[in-house]
């Protein structure tokens, strides 16, 4: 028995002797792209002895991060990745475990000869609860603005009316991850920023945190505010036909204690769209009353103007005071040529009107930010408090003139006034807390005051006394208050390969309407909004998530609207001041892989909405002094709406030089439980969207974009299948400061819109269609900063370096 403890003594001591004779230490980091904050895969680690000259390393994972086992000594560490700085770390002694943290490398424009496309990790990224579409690197945007950016991020639509959705569900607009514009018209104050002024978008999936409207997900827009030390920045000039001209500009400064950034933009441009109206009327027999055919040419002008202000001051180590400003102003002169002409049920020519319609729209708009962040000691342990203004005005006057040539000459003069107002407060206080291994907790709370003014007065002008005298019922006057006070708690934890986050979201929602000559109306009302996310990561690095949240869409304030705006006499549009909020639950399931070609997503949604809001168009029962019906189009609550479909994002790179990306989304819409069932209506609709690109040996690089939308079908309307190419070429030039883009929208000319309906006993046929638009930008990059570049970086790490091993000793 002795002599068997003596044995395993001496084994063990053997052990412990060979290991400590044949002892490695790990070293471990993180390799990141300093522009956009995100983790680099497969950058080299390269560690050169100083003692037999021998080379050991490997490369980063998925999630940029490299752990390594080296024997002690001395190195020169290297860090590597296809188009960018190298760091160097000269001299490092290693005799224990290092954590070198968060490795940041610079692209490099100027000395590197790129032969290769960017993989697809550099425009699309996925992860557990977010998708990044890194717009800075795709030609397509060349020139364009934020529109044009979200029109080529994967999965996000935008409609002709400038609703943007995800997965058929409203999104919601985020820049620099804080609410921008206004509720109405935001899309046009999105179109002000250049595209060249944009990182990249982030796709994030709804939760508790953010505001319960949008149950699509959440687009943040992620504006760019330079890296490194000194002065970087790009200048951008354009020009098209039709008229598509402009000039922007990002610059930005960052020392050690602040960072400040700019973008400022000029653009004309010129739209020219042509339809053809053709509607035929019944009586309540479904006898045919009449006709009219309406020819249409619109030329849509605006000349807008943006400056944007930002700057990040660190207090110290662990406080930060953000602030911007951003303002625009912008001039839209829409004319239209429309020819009318009316006929009886026996197709007889009644009336010919050659109208001229003059929109002159004057818009400002302004927002303030004022955000302090503090970090605490725990990682991940912060507090922020955020203040936000914004301010939008809207001046319009529009004149319409009617050349009655049959029966007889009359020529009539209307004209419509329009000013709006709104101004938005926001406050938000945002906590965030480790707790228990891997968990986070975050809570705050946000208010938001929307304070909204509409004048409206539609006049009428007397050739006699040649003053334009009011048209009696057709005057507005209003103001609308919106309070929304919401609290939220959100509770994450990662437990090995799996990740879960669950949320719940409080709002209390008080609005109240005052219009002229009518009683005031008011609407409050609490309701919760939960939320869950689960994410699983497989063993080969794919992953599994799913999410479910409740949403709620409130009624626009252009839908609340008892008047909103006429061009024409016979066709009106109300909004419904008792229009209430509808609610939706949401549910995705996606799963994400990636080989070494080819990476692709997957989903399935769901979503199912009570008491939605729909548009319905009425007969007035009354009638223009020339004898024709009069129509109303107005918003209701009705029926409920329910989708089902997938989507997919395909990445496949078959060579260095080509690369293929497809999205392509399946859904099927049932609606049901609508007014006398008279509306309920299911159909399936396909959405798909084809990019190719190609990057000659010379640095040319070539890309197709192909867009599809299959016929969509409801109980009374149907829109035929809208399809469109798109082509993009650009280089670089000067040793790669500057790159030269041409870009062609429709070249195709199939860009058109065929739409019928029938409803109010009236069949409409409406075809539409805008000019191909040709585009040329010449893109200027300027940089004077000093980074951090590999001496200096070296000199540094070598010293903590040195004082870490005199801890040590």
């Amino acid at each position: 028995m002795r002599f068997l403890i003596v044995y395993i003594l001496f084994f063990f001591s053997i052990n412990l002797i060979g290991q400590q004779t044949n002892s490695q230490v790990n070293i471990i980091g993180f390799v990141y792209d300093a522009e956009t904050d995100q983790p680099l895969p497969y950058a080299t680690i390269t560690l050169q002895s100083f003692n037999n000259n021998n080379f050991s390393g490997g490369v980063t994972n998925n999630k940029g991060g490299f752990d390594i086992d080296i024997s002690p000594g001395k190195y020169k560490l290297t860090v590597e990745f296809l188009s960018f700085e190298p760091f160097v770390i000269n001299v490092i002694n290693i005799d224990q475990d290092i954590d070198l943290g968060q490795i940041e490398l610079n692209q490099n424009f100027e000395n590197l000869e790129e032969v290769e496309l960017n993989t697809s990790k550099n425009i699309v990224e996925y992860k557990f609860d977010k998708k990044i579409y890194y717009a800075s690197k795709d030609i397509a945007n060349v020139g364009g603005n934020a529109i044009t950016v979200l029109e080529n991020t994967p999965s996000v639509r935008l409609d002709n009316t400038g609703s943007i959705s995800i997965r058929g569900n409203k999104a919601i607009i985020l820049v620099n991850g804080k609410p921008f514009g206004s509720q109405d018209g935001s899309s046009d104050v999105l179109s002000l920023i250049p595209s060249n002024s944009i990182s990249k978008i982030e796709i994030i999936s709804p939760s508790a945190k953010y505001d319960a409207e949008g149950g699509g997900g959440i687009v943040n827009i992620v504006l760019k505010k330079g890296k490194g030390q000194g002065y970087t920045g790009t200048i951008e000039i354009h020009g098209g036909i039709p008229n598509n001209d402009g000039i922007s500009t990002f610059i930005s400064y960052k020392s050690d204690k602040i960072n400040v950034y700019s973008t400022a933009s000029f653009n004309h441009t010129v739209k020219i769209k042509k339809s053809q109206l053709d509607q035929e009327y019944y009586n309540s027999l479904d006898i045919p009353s009449g006709s009219l055919n309406e020819k249409r040419e619109d030329e849509r002008q605006k000349n807008s103007f943006l400056f944007n202000i930002g700057s990040d001051f660190t207090i110290d180590k662990n406080n930060t005071i953000t602030t911007s400003v951003m303002y625009s102003l912008a001039n839209k002169n829409y004319d239209s040529d429309l020819l009318l002409k009316d006929f009886d049920a026996d197709d007889d020519l009644i009336q010919t009107n050659d109208r001229n319609v003059l929109d002159n729209t004057d818009e400002h708009f302004l927002e303030a930010l004022l955000n302090y962040t503090t970090l605490f000691d725990l990682e991940n342990h912060k507090l922020s408090f955020d203040i936000k203004y914004l301010s939008s005005h809207s001046d319009n006057i529009t004149d319409i003139y009617n050349n009655i040539t049959i029966p007889t000459s009359i020529l009539t003069q209307q004209q419509s006034t329009k000013l709006q107002h709104l101004t938005t407060y926001l406050f938000y206080i945002d906590y965030q807390i480790p707790i228990t291994e891997n968990g986070l907790l975050e809570t705050g709370l946000k208010t938001n005051v929307r304070r909204y003014k509409n004048d409206f007065q539609y006049t009428n002008f007397n050739t006699v006394t040649r003053v334009f005298e009011p048209i009696s019922g057709y005057k507005n006057d209003i103001d609308y208050n919106e309070n929304i006070y919401a609290i939220y708690a959100k509770f994450s934890k990662q437990i090995n390969s799996f990740n879960y986050s669950l949320g719940l979201r409080t709002e209390f929602t008080k609005t109240k309407i005052n219009e002229l000559n009518s009683e005031q109306i008011t609407n409050s009302y609490t309701k919760f909004f939960p939320s869950i996310n689960l994410g699983y990561t497989l063993k080969n690095e794919s992953l599994l998530s799913f999410n479910y949240t409740r949403i709620v869409d409130r009624p626009q304030v252009a839908e609340l609207n008892p008047f909103t705006s006429i061009s024409d006499e016979r066709f009106i549009f109300t909004g419904n001041p008792f229009l209430q909020p509808y609610y939706t639950n949401f549910f995705v399931l996606e799963y994400y892989q990636e080989f070494s070609k080819l990476s692709f997503s997957t989903g399935f949604f769901y979503s199912s909405s009570t008491n939605q809001i729909r548009y319905i168009i009425e007969n007035t029962g009354e009638q223009t002094p020339d004898n024709f019906d009069i129509f109303v189009r107005k918003p209701i609550n009705d029926g409920n709406l329910n989708q089902y479909g997938l989507d997919f994002n395909f990445t496949y790179t078959p060579t260095n030089h080509l690369r293929f990306r497809w999205y392509v989304s399946p859904y099927y819409f049932d609606i049901s439980n609508t007014l006398d069932n008279a509306y309920d209506y299911d159909d399936f609709v396909v959405y798909s969207n084809l990019v190719g690109d190609y990057r000659f040996s010379n640095g040319l690089k070539f890309q197709l974009n192909y867009t599809l939308q299959s016929p969509k079908k409801t109980a009374i309307t149907k829109l035929e299948t809208i399809q469109f190419l798109n082509a993009s070429i650009s280089k670089d030039l000067f040793n790669k400061k500057a790159t030269l883009t041409f870009r062609a929208n429709d070249i195709l000319n199939t860009r058109t819109g065929d739409f019928e309906s029938f409803e109010a006993n009236t069949f409409t046929h409406l075809n539409w269609r805008f000019d191909s638009q040709y585009l040329l930008s010449f893109t200027y990059r300027f940089n004077k900063a000093s980074r951090r570049n590999s001496h200096n970086r070296s000199k540094d790490t070598d010293k903590e370096i040195f004082e870490l091993d005199d801890e040590i000793k």
